[in-house]
């Protein structure tokens, strides 16, 4: 594989969840371990991880690791409903996955309580499904002094800085 001979030539260390981390053993330890509460830079950016576990899918289903990151005060809980201890400006909260219902999102973003929401994790969705969560999720934690919900696009590019005050550059829904 050539990404493989790729990352053996890097002289980059990488940082990944646990079992992401032990599958990469052959890189000669350049894969670091990421667990709740470290904190790394890349760039003028820091990022501070949070969770250890991806959220229940059903008690039938083995547990296995996951990560969120906060960025800039923009935070992507990964696949779970991790509440960071930090203030969160901007919440990437799931609005469809095979491991959530709409019911805990919308107890997750009361408790994050973030400035403002774009909803991820929408692709099992159907475009009218995704709009119906977005109205419920709007109205359930939005109003005048609640946060704004938003979705987006495959395409469409938000800039940090319009998401949560900062510099950064625009990041691509992909």
């Amino acid at each position: 594989m050539a990404s493989v001979a790729r990352a053996r030539r890097t002289r980059f260390p990488t940082a990944a969840r646990r079992s992401l981390a032990i599958s990469c053993s052959y890189l000669g330890g350049r894969v670091h371990t990421l667990r709740h509460g470290d904190t790394f830079d890349i760039g003028p950016l820091e990022f501070h991880v949070y969770g250890e576990k991806h959220a229940t899918i059903h008690r039938d289903f083995a547990e296995f690791d996951n990560v969120g990151f906060l960025v800039d005060g923009v935070f992507h809980p990964g696949d779970a409903l991790t509440v960071p201890e930090e203030d969160v400006r901007t919440l990437l909260a799931p609005a469809g996955a095979p491991w959530v219902k709409l019911a805990e999102v919308v107890d997750y973003v009361r408790e994050v309580g973030p400035g403002e929401v774009f909803l991820v994790h929408d692709a099992v969705l159907s475009p009218p499904a995704l709009s119906a969560h977005a109205q419920i999720l709007s109205s359930l934690v939005g109003g005048p002094h609640g946060p704004a919900v938003r979705t987006w696009s495959a395409g469409d590019k938000v800039g940090l800085s319009q998401a949560a005050g900062s510099s950064s550059q625009a990041v691509p829904r992909t």
